[in-house]
């Protein structure tokens, strides 16, 4: 499916959607004695990020995190929980943003006024067994679907270092990030 199709049919099926609400999954597990964090990297940019998107009207904030990875990834985990709300006002840098639109092919005003408003993300954490889970698959606006040692991280987009920052620094058995 080209660019062009896959942002015509998300601009007709925007109203379905929460405004300035998202998910965004941060996926872990170990391979090879480290720690590891799924990621996807976008199409048209060099950039990774998070499994993450949008809260239908008529949907349950979990089963969105749910249905949001499983298209995103194809991996279908149940055991997803919340692990923290990210709703500070400056959590997205807009220069940032606009360039990542523009890298994308967003010419719509609606999906570039879409994409600016302000968003707030639940972060929702599953560790998992990487041996057991599945290939991930990436989607439609992905090239590569990709577990990630969390000594690599490349740049990812918006403010998803900082969600795993977060997620790491409540948890610092973990790992350092």
């Amino acid at each position: 499916m080209n660019s062009n199709k896959i942002l015509s049919d998300f601009e007709s099926g925007i109203s379905k959607f929460i405004s300035g609400q998202s998910v965004d999954c941060v996926i872990i597990g170990y391979e090879n004695e480290e720690l590891r964090v799924l990621l996807l990297k976008w199409k048209h940019a060099e950039i990774w990020g998070l499994p993450g998107g949008f809260i239908n009207m008529d949907e349950d904030m979990d089963k969105a995190a749910e249905r949001v990875l499983k298209e995103r990834t194809g991996l279908e985990f149940p055991f997803l929980s919340q692990f923290y709300t990210f709703g500070d006002c400056q959590r997205r840098n807009m220069d940032h943003t606009r360039e990542l639109l523009k890298l994308m092919g967003m010419k719509s005003q609606s999906l570039n006024q879409w994409f600016s408003q302000r968003f707030i993300t639940t972060g929702y954490l599953a560790p998992v067994n990487i041996r057991e889970c599945g290939k991930p698959e990436p989607d439609n606006l992905s090239s590569r679907c990709e577990w990630v040692p969390v000594k690599k991280i490349p740049e990812l987009a918006f403010d998803h270092a900082q969600i795993l920052s977060d997620y790491f620094e409540a948890n610092p058995n973990k790992s350092e990030f």
